[in-house]
């Protein structure tokens, strides 16, 4: 499964405020269930401190990456790994949705963790994660992005 990351308009983006006030109806006409619109709701509250940084060291990036993983309620640890760093991702806690669909949420983590590093503009990308390695545990497995000037993603389509 191939994940693009592409980045919206500002225009299009809506601070967590509005995504919020959006009642629990429309969510599931949207097909979108509790779980995930909570999820939804909770990255655009970090959204804006996001775009806040640019151009970061991996150590830094590194950190505000686990520290977000934290704030959505992992314990996030890092730690070097065999071709960058390492991410213990502990305690899952959409653990009971993943372990029924795995493949929609550890796509989600794995989006947002790719999101958020293209959003500091860090010099890290996150290659793959490994979902349930041991039964609390997943794995995300980063690595350093190559400069090539134009920054990580690509206008959406």
């Amino acid at each position: 499964m191939t994940t693009t990351i592409c980045r919206l308009p500002r225009a299009v983006r809506r601070p967590a405020a509005i995504w919020a006030r959006i009642p629990s109806w429309a969510w599931h006409r949207a097909g979108a269930e509790a779980v995930r619109a909570r999820t939804i709701i909770g990255a655009a509250r970090v959204a804006a401190r996001l775009e806040e940084t640019t151009g970061l060291p991996h150590a830094e990036a590194d950190r505000r990456l686990t520290g977000i993983l934290a704030g959505l309620g992992f314990v996030a640890e890092s730690e070097p790994g065999p071709a960058g760093i390492q991410i213990r991702l502990l305690h899952c806690p959409f653990r009971e949705v993943a372990q029924e669909h795995q493949a929609v949420v550890c796509s989600l983590h794995l989006g947002l963790m790719r999101g958020a590093l293209a959003e500091m503009a860090a010099p890290l990308t996150v290659d793959r994660l490994d979902p349930f390695v041991e039964p609390s545990l997943c794995l995300a497995h980063l690595s350093a992005q190559p400069d090539d000037g134009k920054g990580q993603g690509a206008p959406c389509a």
